[in-house]
């Protein structure tokens, strides 16, 4: 069956990236990021509107979001402005880039640092994240250069200058990243399995042509678009995970950049959201450990805690979620369900 799909033609010139979304710790009291970096609110319609508005209020907003464009990474963490793609283990057939870095800053002092990688092949992404290992061993050049780039390190370094910190001891910060990637592709999808065996192939960061498989990776869930009728076919699906959201579309001008922008305004903030709670729980518990008996430092965390908003996880009937976001005869890119993504993500307004 896969063999009469051709996934070599389906994904014949796919272009793939990621989003990095890397967890942090932030300090109040740097304002290096308000003084150089751009402010963005929190638009997108598939949050309510009073999470929203927690997010853009003037006072008292739950978090705030810094953008800051690739030409500045590149040069803030790679130290130049030109030739800037790097290889990856001298092989100058791989090789990615950085893009822009959107960081989210949350009132109880957990913060991701989101950051867009491109890279010319699928497979590429293992190296670069190195997932299921203490540590990476992927050596980073630029392109006709020998001298390895400790990219990890230098990126560490330059987020510390924004009063950023590792959330884990270390600068492995890819390793534990949650991967949020994206792939373009030119043609429709005629079936689902389709979507999913790519999907699937994106989530084991393996070549999106050759039908892979892992029983031991199966424990993922599936969201995809309604079915055109009229064309008989779909336009996009993802596949879901603890540590991964692999999402591929299809665009007829493979228009990358404005499909990763979609993610950014409209996906990006929906899986901050559900990891904003998980790392807040995990440096609460990390903090109360380390000053049991201490009185006042416990109160202090109290009433952080008090003034979090929880996010909720509902594993909504996926047929249910499809229609009730399906306007027909349109595909328009906002209406597709991001916030169906990861057992479609029910946020909670909090009192505060």
């Amino acid at each position: 069956m896969i063999e009469e799909w051709n996934l070599a033609e389906l994904t014949a010139g796919a272009k793939v990236g990621s989003i990095l979304v890397i967890p942090m710790l932030w300090n109040a009291e740097n304002t290096a990021l308000e003084k150089t970096a751009r402010k963005c609110g929190v638009h997108t319609a598939d949050i309510s509107a009073n999470v929203q508005e927690q997010f853009n209020r003037a006072n008292g907003a739950i978090a705030d979001c810094w953008r800051i464009d690739a030409k500045a990474v590149r040069e803030g963490v790679l130290h130049r402005k030109t030739g800037t793609a790097l290889v990856l283990d001298a092989d100058p057939q791989s090789k990615m880039e950085l893009g822009d870095i959107v960081i989210y800053r949350f009132n109880t002092g957990v913060a991701f640092a989101c950051l867009v990688v491109t890279y010319s092949r699928m497979e590429l992404l293992e190296k670069i994240c190195h997932p299921g290992y203490a540590e990476g061993d992927c050596i980073f050049c630029f392109e006709n250069e020998h001298e390895p780039v400790l990219l990890e390190r230098q990126l560490a370094l330059w987020l510390r200058g924004y009063g950023l910190e590792t959330f884990y001891p270390g600068d492995a910060l890819f390793l534990e990243a949650y991967v949020y990637s994206l792939a373009v592709a030119k043609h429709r999808f005629a079936a689902l399995e389709q979507m999913q065996q790519i999907t699937f192939n994106m989530h084991l960061m393996a070549a999106l042509e050759e039908p892979a498989s892992d029983t031991s990776e199966e424990d993922v869930d599936y969201v995809y678009a309604v079915k055109d009728q009229l064309k008989n076919s779909y336009r996009w699906g993802c596949c879901v995970s603890s540590q991964t959201i692999s999402y591929i579309t299809a665009d007829e001008q493979q228009d990358f950049e404005a499909e990763l922008e979609m993610q950014i305004q409209d996906g990006l903030p929906i899986v901050c959201l559900a990891l904003y709670e998980k790392y807040t729980c995990l440096y609460y518990g990390r903090a109360a450990l380390g000053c049991v008996f201490l009185q006042k430092s416990v109160r202090k965390i109290v009433r952080s805690a008090a003034g979090m908003v929880f996010v909720f996880i509902a594993a909504a009937d996926q047929n249910r979620c499809r229609r009730q976001h399906h306007k027909p005869g349109s595909e328009h890119p906002e209406q597709i369900p991001l916030h169906c993504i990861a057992a479609r993500k029910h946020l909670v307004n909090g009192q505060q």
